[in-house]
């Protein structure tokens, strides 16, 4: 829908981008076995999961291009998403009022295995 002249100067889209954006932090983080923050192998799954995880992130380039898309869009969209996935992640998380949907989605990412 296109935007009113009324907000045309005020009304700035919400960005949302809860799926990963790869980049080479998670290459960064060395695993350790002693720590105080958490266990050694809870440690360890988490990333392990990330790894996985990051080796399917947006690339930084393609969610750069949405967000152009949002700040130069004629259209006025209260939330843009960044990539399908994003998309998909955004549905469950916004129709899911007690959070269990979500919990169910995240609750593997840090479980130790």
């Amino acid at each position: 829908m296109a935007r009113p002249p009324s907000q045309a100067a005020i009304a700035l889209p919400r960005l949302k981008a809860p799926m990963l954006i790869a980049d080479a932090s998670v290459g960064a983080v060395e695993a350790r076995s002693n720590t105080t923050v958490c266990s050694g192998a809870l440690l360890d799954a988490y990333l392990a999961r990330t790894q996985v995880s990051f080796a399917a992130a947006q690339q930084a380039a393609d969610a750069g291009r949405a967000i152009a898309d949002a700040a130069t869009s004629d259209d006025y969209r209260f939330r843009w998403q960044t990539s399908e996935a994003a998309e998909r992640f955004a549905g469950i998380s916004l129709a899911d009022l007690d959070g269990s949907r979500v919990h169910g989605v995240t609750a593997g990412w840090i479980a130790s295995s």
